[in-house]
């Protein structure tokens, strides 16, 4: 559509409109005379609330202009333009490529002059100063017609006169140009180069003029070491950097010269490493930077209100690592590391003093947590570095404790997840702690039980654990419900903490009571062979009694579903492995002290009614959660089995310790012949009138099968050396039991 139709269609639309009007107009100015006709006939009276309008200003009447055809609604979408590559290359990018390579010409051509002497030292300044002059004038020639490419001159006749004043300065004995006049000569280009480009809408000016003056020390290298002047070079030009960048929003500069700052730093460091090192200009360039750039990013976002990017938060955080490396080294090199720990602390000022400039100037709490939590890592490791294992525990333990408070406070879910991650490292220097304090070849405990430095620490971080389940429960998250989700066992967990750092203090302390009692054994423990059988069975016992423990404080106050499930699991694998590893132990204690009264004492019997006791009352509890727990409802009637199973084996192995004794010897076969047999079956006769009793037919078929296994052992084990008397009062009392289960089954058959 040409503009012309495009004109008439526009006009078209508009009579017609027009013509609308003119015809509503009419139609009003009808109305309002057959109302106050109207009015009139009535006397003014029924109608005089009626609202009249008020009189309208006559609008001329357009003539109805020619009907035209409904023409399409234009589209608003933008059609849609095509990039345009040859532009692009030929207008914008070629102009970069080229003042980058005429910069890098000019660099050599330097380079190549003072290799050879070809000018004097005053020429060669004076030729690379009207270089960038020509260039400078060219673009501002150039502006009005053509301001990109302007801009790309203007920042390559700066960067020539950025590194005429340096290499006047620094490359010639005796210099051309004064160090005074060097810095006020760098000082004004910074000014001029921000003052122009504030005029240009081109970041490219910075990146090219200021950012491409990085390189010119080390095109041009000649083995200058005056490191004093080369730093303050690199610092204007931050300087110019970081105030164009406020007065545009060119962030990239700033995150450019950050990371070349810090790249140019580096490499100067380890090229001259004996020099700089030692060098307080280094320690002082090192803290300008990271403050400068600091400030600088922060400020940027400040000023115009926008929350920090992740590109911001990835530099800073870049920078800090670099910066703690840099500190390491120099303090190593020149304090021989004996203030590496303060060191790593004062690395953490800077953050924590950001953190508190951000905390009231910007509404997003982001900034202050994660410049906070860069400042607290910084702590974190600053403890390893100074002190040792238990001081490190207990430090370590206080920040865990800073941190959730902090995070509860100011409802932060970062500084939670670093709690709990130091909680986790915490638990494995633990581990190793307890590994070399307790279970290493030598000791370091040469105390006596609970009166040690280790007891002490595990007390003093398990104040700590209480003091986390104190806050936690104190101080809950406004989106714990979300947390709870995340977490389902947070809750638990920390609850639990307390409880399994108590059990651990004890079992560790019980361990080296009885390591200490190994070391001298002539004691009511007997040899180093009984002392650790009555070590592992103490073990056992304990463990025993702390569950069963967990489990009544669970019942009566925790109620919680995920920790029944871990005292049942738990205590079954414990009662599993108990029996099929000290059993054997036990009977081992119950020979010595029948072949070796001398060596032994009544504790060799003892312990087993212990052991028992303790087994009988975690599986109380274990039994309980068993009838009650949901998961296992299909299987619930075979759960008295475990029970039955469980007490057959204690009294087996009870059985033959009493009939042992009584006989005085360690290894008859009568308990494990006639004394299972007549046991077995009186215990299958138990089970089978508990079946009927109860009417569990699961019972029946137990005591059932109970019969036919202690039938198999008679007639395939026991009869092969049993006497002949044995023989039959063996069949007796078994044939009683058969018929006395057959008489049940006749007796209470209703029941089945």
């Amino acid at each position: 559509m040409t503009d012309k139709e495009q004109l008439d269609r526009l006009q078209g639309q508009m009579d017609t409109l027009l013509q609308k009007q003119g015809l509503l107009h009419g139609e009003i100015l009808r109305l309002k005379a057959e109302l106050y006709s109207f009015q009139r006939t009535m006397g003014g009276e029924e109608l005089s609330n009626v609202p009249v309008p008020p009189p309208v200003q006559n609008l001329p009447i357009t003539p109805p202009a020619p009907l035209v055809e409904p023409v399409a609604p234009v589209s608003s979408e933008k059609p849609e333009t095509r990039f345009d590559w040859e532009q692009y290359v030929g207008g914008n990018l070629v102009n970069k490529i080229g003042i980058a390579v005429l910069l890098l010409g000019l660099g050599l051509f330097v380079k190549y002059a003072i290799d050879r002497g070809l000018f004097p030292p005053v020429v060669r300044v004076f030729s690379g100063y009207v270089a960038g002059l020509a260039l400078v004038g060219t673009a501002f020639f150039l502006r009005k017609k053509f301001e990109a490419y302007s801009a790309v001159l203007f920042s390559g006749g700066m960067a020539t006169l950025y590194f005429t004043s340096y290499i006047g300065s620094t490359f010639f004995q005796p210099p051309v140009i004064g160090l005074v006049l060097a810095f006020w000569s760098m000082g004004f280009l910074t000014a001029a180069t921000i003052i122009v480009a504030s005029k240009y809408e081109h970041q490219i000016i910075g990146l090219l003029g200021l950012v491409g003056a990085y390189a010119v020390p080390f095109l041009v290298n000649t083995g200058s070491e005056n490191f004093t002047l080369f730093f303050s070079y690199v610092t204007f030009i931050n300087v110019g950097i970081l105030a164009l960048s406020a007065r545009r929003d060119w962030h990239a500069m700033i995150y450019t010269a950050c990371m070349l700052t810090w790249l140019i730093f580096i490499v100067s460091l380890f090229s001259q490493y004996s020099k700089l090192s030692s060098s307080l200009t280094t320690w002082i360039f090192a803290i300008m930077n990271i403050v400068l750039f600091y400030g600088a990013i922060l400020a940027w976002h400040w000023r115009r209100q926008t929350p920090l990017q992740a590109g911001a938060y990835a530099i800073l955080t870049i920078q800090a690592l670099i910066f703690y490396g840099i500190i390491m080294t120099l303090t190593k090199e020149r304090f021989e590391g004996g203030y590496a720990g303060l060191a790593t602390l004062l690395c953490a000022i800077p953050h924590f003093l950001a953190a508190y400039a951000v905390q009231h100037r910007f509404e997003d709490k982001q900034p202050f947590v994660i410049f906070a939590a860069i400042g607290a890592f910084f702590i974190t490791i600053s403890i390893p570095i100074e002190f040792e294992y238990e001081a490190i525990l207990l430090l370590w333990m206080a920040e865990v404790l800073v941190l959730v408070f902090v995070a509860r406070k100011i409802q932060s879910s970062v500084f939670e997840v670093m709690a709990y991650l130091l909680l986790f490292i915490v638990g494995l220097v633990l581990a190793n702690y307890w590994r070399d304090t307790y279970y290493s070849s030598e000791p370091q405990i040469s105390l006596s039980p609970l009166f040690n430095l280790a007891f002490l620490t595990n007390l003093l971080l398990l104040g700590g654990m209480f003091g986390l389940h104190f806050l936690h429960q104190k101080l809950p998250l406004r989106n714990e419900a979300q947390l709870r989700k995340e977490v389902p066992f947070l809750d638990i967990l920390l609850r639990c903490l307390p409880a399994a750092m108590l059990y651990l203090i004890f079992f560790h302390e019980i361990y080296h009571a009885f390591e200490l009692e190994a070391s001298h054994p002539s004691g009511m423990l007997g040899q180093i062979g009984s002392v650790q059988i009555f070590r592992n069975l103490s073990l056992f016992v304990y463990t025993f009694g702390a569950l069963a423990l967990a489990a009544e404080v669970n019942s009566q106050r925790w109620k919680s579903e995920l920790l029944n499930g871990f005292v049942v699991w738990a205590g079954l694998l414990g009662i599993l492995l108990f029996l099929a590893t000290h059993l054997v132990a036990m009977d081992e204690l119950r020979r010595i002290f029948i072949t070796d009264k001398a060596n032994s004492t009544a504790w060799f019997i003892l312990i087993r009614f212990l052991c028992f006791g303790a087994l009988g009352y975690l599986y109380f509890h274990i039994h309980k959660f068993l009838q009650n727990m949901e998961d296992i409802k299909p299987f619930r009637p075979q759960v008295p089995l475990l029970f039955h199973l469980l007490l057959l084996v204690i009294l087996s192995s009870e059985l033959v310790t009493v009939m042992l004794l009584i006989m005085g010897k360690p290894n008859s076969p009568l308990p494990y012949r006639e004394g299972f047999s007549i046991l077995w079956g009186l215990y299958s006769f138990l089970l089978i009138g508990l079946g009927f009793k109860q009417k569990t037919q699961t019972l029946r078929i137990a005591g059932m099968a109970l019969f036919a296994i202690t039938l198999v052992k008679i007639f395939f084990f026991d009869l092969v050396n049993l006497p002949i008397l044995s023989r039959t009062g063996l069949f007796l009392a078994l044939g009683l039991l058969l018929l006395g289960a057959s008489y049940m089954y006749q007796r209470f058959r209703e029941r089945l």
